[in-house]
């Protein structure tokens, strides 16, 4: 079967979240969303998938690729405006094909997890980390390799560390490769992506922290989604860029290669022979 896919703009209620990259290509629990849909649509026997998007094509196939980790086959369509169902079935469904569902499943709008189709997860950042604990139970069940649940309401990924005392409170989810200080609390109501580093004595509660984040010894984070130096009140939608890269920062620059915080990270990971010259190195790499 075929069926097309229509990709939400960025101009929904994530605008900062989803500025500078696709609202559908933001991470969910380990996977971007896209990738959810279309491990969906091939697990319902689907065969060709149309994806019809405003953002760029190259910044979606990043993700889709030609869709073959899905035994699917993939084009991506541009447009300069999000289209109706309607308007992308005439654009896109030509009549003389055949092996179509009938409608509405022929044209799918990518607004929510697929399964749950009464909530829209970019209407608002609300509704975006309300969608993570909506989508848990769905993950749960699928039981991702290397996914465990290390107690009730608990799932952690592959070589995460947990230090001495941390206090992990369901429902809480750790991706993979995930550094968790002594003494430090996640959740309950807590969502890490993978290789993010929590310092000894933080607390992430009513919280999502994005890939590769650093969060400082001391910081409390509280309804908030933290990606980078970016953080977001997801009640109210206000935000900030945090300047202080021991409180909240990127482990990565925007080539992908580490930054000044993950010479910090590997810094506070491992004993100091001179830690005097070591603080006045990191120091002069951070005003760098």
């Amino acid at each position: 079967m075929k069926t097309i896919l229509i990709c939400p703009n960025q101009a929904n209620g994530i605008p900062v979240l989803a500025d500078s990259k696709p609202a559908v290509t933001l991470p969910f629990l380990g996977e971007r969303f896209l990738c959810y849909w279309l491990h969906h649509l091939a697990t319902e026997r689907y065969k060709e998938v149309r994806i019809v998007t405003t953002d760029p094509v190259h910044s979606i196939e990043e993700w889709s690729g030609s869709g073959s980790r899905w035994g699917l086959k993939i084009e991506i369509f541009h447009e300069v405006r999000e289209l109706t169902p309607a308007e992308a079935r005439k654009r896109y469904r030509p009549a003389y094909e055949a092996d179509w569902p009938a409608e509405p499943n022929d044209v799918i709008v990518a607004d929510h997890f697929p399964g749950v189709p009464g909530h829209k997860i970019f209407e608002s950042y609300a509704n975006w980390f309300k969608g993570m604990s909506l989508w848990l139970p769905q993950m749960s069940a699928a039981r991702r390799v290397g996914l465990r649940e290390i107690e009730p309401g608990v799932w952690v990924g592959r070589k995460t560390k947990v230090g001495k005392n941390a206090k992990l409170l369901a429902p809480c989810w750790i991706g993979e490769n995930v550094r968790i200080g002594n003494d430090a609390i996640v959740g309950p109501m807590a969502f890490l992506e993978d290789q993010v580093v929590i310092e000894a004595r933080s607390m992430v509660v009513n919280s999502w922290v994005g890939p590769e984040t650093f969060v400082g010894t001391l910081t409390e984070l509280k309804d908030s989604l933290a990606w980078g130096a970016l953080l977001v009140n997801w009640k109210n939608g206000s935000h900030i860029h945090i300047s202080d890269p021991f409180l909240l920062g990127s482990l990565a620059d925007n080539n992908g290669k580490s930054s000044a915080t993950s010479t910090l990270v590997k810094a506070v990971q491992k004993p100091l022979s001179r830690p005097f010259e070591a603080v006045a190195q990191l120091a002069q790499k951070l005003q760098g």
